[in-house]
């Protein structure tokens, strides 16, 4: 070891007495900020925690850690930051290296298996076994990975804890807060957390390669690097400051670099506290933000650290010493984990009225989530098959959709109706490569949920995003897009969902639609008019008492059974038999009669006060009242379902057992991760869609077929 080494090893008792790594942050306002540092390490390593520690912990009203929940809320998510996207062509390793600096990178890493810390048996055989793997091509294990192993195999204290398991300090720290019902929320986005290990570009890789072969082939950095982790617990414990800073710089590489977290972490921490103005906020850092100097590969970084940069925005900051104490808190109100947005990007949120929205739709959904729709597709068991190694595209058809979708736009929330989506689920988008596992698959309309109009649109596609990755531990590079339901994918594509975000152009085409429909309607009375009667023509015919009550044109079944092989679509019993016709009495006026001019010049004032009218309407007509002649209008357009289709020789419907019969979309489909807060986050998956014949549809009522799960709209 290094002099400058030694004597920190020699100085790390608490000889001169122990310090929490605790520090007071004040500035004008009646704002006070509490930052405590922190390292990953077990919680019987820094035990007994000091007292101020646990002051802090009790006078604070906010806490804010790195990330806002634990690790088992986030289910799967951070699995897919591990390897590199399956739509890199250049996926693993020795694809992306030159074989001499792959070689030499090798070599260097299995000889740290000869000087593994003590206790580090298991650290080491999962670094022995994750270069072997990384030498196959289709390993796509990163190279962020393969070091971050690597390091663990010199860290004593970390393979103790992962070898006998315990809490950590930090969440100790965290369930001690979280324990009297006060909120916790994150400084940082996950996907912060996730660019920790996920790939860096083939330069980058290579230029990682150089450095950690000459690091890991020095003997004297291997031994230095062990003696300070082996001392991290008593530093921690003393907080020695010394110690700690040196640690960091030792361990530093280029990638990636520290200084931008620090600096964005210090933003955080700033905003943090004008958010909380008036109350007491503490913010739980490691250690390695919080020293100077620590981060020597940006020449431009020296002296940055939390403190250095609050204190340059006004903060007054002091050291806590052991005897610190302060008013105990009693606040109380739901953190990040409480209001279940763990997976929403960190420092966004949804307008108020959109998570309201969602509150007020489940409760008039209720427990049937269906709301009487089924789910048919003819194409998807196919597509999501391990077998298809081709890029493909199938869609799920919604039916009988259309008391559902009154329900939402009839839901409002402070005025803002309520839109349906579809929801588009598209593996490795833009893969070209063949493979079950690599290439694209595109499931269309897998999920149909409501949304209030003001949701921001690429807030809640990238929260889907995420709470896939967090279901599906095999998915290597996915997205969700979002379209309104009918549409096409593009649709959805623009923006929020607010008043004024959705395209102008389909708002002005069906303007359009209205004012030529209107027009038409025009045309027909003034050919009434002229037109000349004949005799045959009946009168009334006994007013509307013979008219018969049609089906919506909104749902083409309603009112009636179903529709089956053998069975009339109207019973006998609705039948009614035809009275006799009675024609009244009609009267034939000459063309010159002035009557009948009269009712010509009111019909050609009624056509130019209706045109005027009609174009001032196309002007003022609200966004909502489009949308349903939109709707009505596709939906009326629709064919009649027809007999056949129930028949044996019809399009297959498919139940979600059949979609998920590929692993790749079990975890999807099935359930949550660990977590219960992601159960039934993406939609209506929670049970399976009765798979039933044509004789036992018919015989059962629509509501029987149907079976009950909850789908997530928000």
């Amino acid at each position: 070891p290094s002099s400058a080494s030694r004597r920190i090893l020699e100085g790390s008792s608490c000889e001169e007495g122990a310090r929490p790594l605790l520090w007071r942050a004040t500035r004008p306002g009646n704002t006070t900020l509490l930052i405590l540092g922190v390292r990953p390490l077990a919680l019987a390593d820094v035990e007994p925690v000091p007292d101020a520690i646990k002051q802090a912990l009790g006078c604070a009203d906010v806490a804010y850690f790195h990330l806002a929940c634990e690790g088992a809320d986030y289910g799967s998510f951070f699995t897919h930051c591990l390897s590199y996207p399956a739509v890199d062509l250049k996926g693993s390793l020795p694809q992306r290296l030159v074989a001499a600096d792959w070689t030499s990178f090798r070599r260097a890493a299995t000889s740290l298996l000869g000087g593994a810390a003590p206790g580090c048996g298991v650290a080491a055989e999962r670094l022995r076994g994750a270069l072997a793997e990384a030498n196959a091509t289709r390993n796509r294990t990163t190279f962020n990975v393969l070091r971050s192993y690597a390091l663990e195999v010199l860290d004593a204290p970390g393979c103790r804890f992962q070898e006998r398991g315990g809490q950590s300090y930090e969440d100790w720290l965290r369930s001690t807060f979280a324990s009297s019902r006060r909120p916790v929320f994150g400084l940082e986005d996950i996907a912060t957390r996730c660019r920790l290990t996920e790939g860096n570009s083939v330069d980058e890789d290579a230029k990682l390669a150089h450095l950690l072969a000459a690091e890991f082939a020095n003997e004297s950095w291997v031994r230095e690097v062990s003696q300070l982790q082996a001392g991290m617990p008593e530093a921690i414990r003393c907080g020695n400051l010394r110690h700690l800073a040196t640690v960091p710089r030792l361990l530093a590489t280029p990638l990636p670099p520290l200084a931008p977290r620090t600096r964005a972490l210090a933003v955080a921490v700033r905003q943090a506290a004008r958010q909380h103005a008036g109350q007491t906020v503490l913010a739980v850092l490691d250690m390695e933000h919080l020293v100077d100097g620590a981060d020597d590969s940006d020449t431009t970084a020296a002296g940055i650290s939390v403190l250095t940069l609050l204190r340059t925005e006004g903060f007054e900051l002091r050291r806590v010493e052991d005897g610190f104490t302060c008013q105990m808190s009693n606040y109380s109100a739901p953190g990040t984990r409480e209001l279940d947005r763990c997976l929403e990007p960190t420092g966004q949120s949804q307008p108020e009225s959109c998570s309201r929205f969602k509150i007020r739709f489940d409760r008039r959904l209720g427990e049937d989530s269906l709301h009487g729709r089924t789910k048919l597709s003819s194409d998807c068991a196919t597509c999501i098959d391990p077998s298809v190694t081709k890029n493909c595209a199938c869609t799920v058809r919604w039916q009988n959709s259309s008391s559902f979708e009154e329900l939402c736009r009839n839901t409002t929330v402070d005025g803002i109706p309520g839109e349906v989506f579809e929801l588009d689920l598209i593996r490795n988008p833009g893969s070209s490569r063949e493979g079950a596992d690599v290439c694209e698959k595109n499931v269309r309309g897998y999920f149909q949920n409501c949304y209030a109009r003001s949701c921001s649109l690429p807030l809640l596609e990238e929260t889907h995003t995420r709470v896939w990755y967090s279901q599906d531990d095999s998915l290597s590079y996915g997205k969700v897009s979002m379209r309104l339901s009918g549409g096409d994918a593009a649709a959805g594509a623009a923006g929020p969902l607010d008043g004024h975000n959705l395209s102008m152009q389909r708002l002005w085409i069906w303007a359009f639609t209205a004012f030529c429909i209107l027009l038409l309607l025009v045309a027909s009375l003034i050919a009434c008019f002229l037109k000349p009667k004949s005799h045959k023509d009946k009168a009334y015919q006994g007013g509307w008492k013979h008219m018969e009550a049609m089906a919506s044109p909104r749902e083409p079944f309603a009112g009636r059974s179903w529709i089956c092989q053998g069975q009339a679509e109207d019973s006998e019993e609705d039948e009614e038999e035809p009275e006799e016709e009675h024609p009244q009495p009609m009267v034939q006026m000459p063309p010159d009669d002035p009557v009948h001019r009269n009712l010509l010049l009111q019909a050609m004032q009624m056509k130019q006060k209706i045109g005027e009218a009609g174009a001032q309407a196309v002007h003022q007509m609200k966004w909502s009242a489009l949308q349903g002649m939109h709707r009505s209008a596709i939906e009326a357009l629709q064919p009649m379902p027809m007999p056949a289709l129930l028949a044996s020789g019809g399009v297959a419907s498919h139940s979600p057992q059949q979609l998920s019969s590929s692993p790749q979309y079990t975890a999807l489909l099935q359930g949550a991760p660990a977590s219960g807060l992601l159960q039934g986050r993406l939609g209506s998956s929670a049970a399976p869609y009765a798979a039933l014949s044509q004789e036992e549809a018919c015989a059962m009522p629509p509501s029987a077929v149907f079976s009950s799960a909850r789908a997530w709209p928000g």
